[in-house]
């Protein structure tokens, strides 16, 4: 597992006597996957979560890239992580737990918290309903309800 940065210089001299076709192709994939690399380590900078995007999406303002960012822009970043921001394709989302739609002004903690509570109330008024207006199918067991008399 060999972690040494080359040169795309390098590369391309490395596949010299390749079909140009493949060479082209594998020197692509290099770039590819050396963005996809920079996106993933990089602050400031996320993954649109929408599927087949594959766009990056500045999370805080700048022309200040992550590497160069004093303390200060990096603090003031993390402070507005939560922010919703929009990728070119329309997808809007929370650039730190990818939440589409946002969830401004909550933090992604609330957020998560409060998701869990509604799911949880949303189970419980669902058994409570099912409790009251069903009964178990005396063959099979299924929770069914009795509108009218025997099929």
């Amino acid at each position: 597992d060999c972690r040494v940065a080359i040169s795309d210089a390098l590369a391309a001299e490395a596949l010299q006597g390749s079909a140009q076709e493949d060479a082209e192709e594998l020197l692509g994939k290099l770039a590819r996957l050396r963005a996809h690399a920079f996106v993933n380590r990089a602050q400031g900078v996320s993954w649109c979560p929408r599927p087949g995007c594959g766009h990056a999406v500045a999370t805080y303002s700048a022309g200040v890239g992550a590497a160069d960012a004093d303390e200060a822009t990096r603090s003031a970043a993390a402070r507005v992580a939560c922010r919703t921001v929009a990728c070119s394709c329309g997808t809007r989302f929370c650039p730190q737990c990818h939440e589409v739609g946002g969830h401004e002004p909550a933090s992604c903690e609330q957020w998560q918290s409060w998701k869990g509570k509604a799911e949880q109330e949303t189970k419980d008024a669902t058994a409570k309903w099912m409790s009251a207006n069903t009964q178990a199918c005396p063959k099979c067991g299924i929770h069914i309800t009795r509108n009218g008399g025997c099929n």
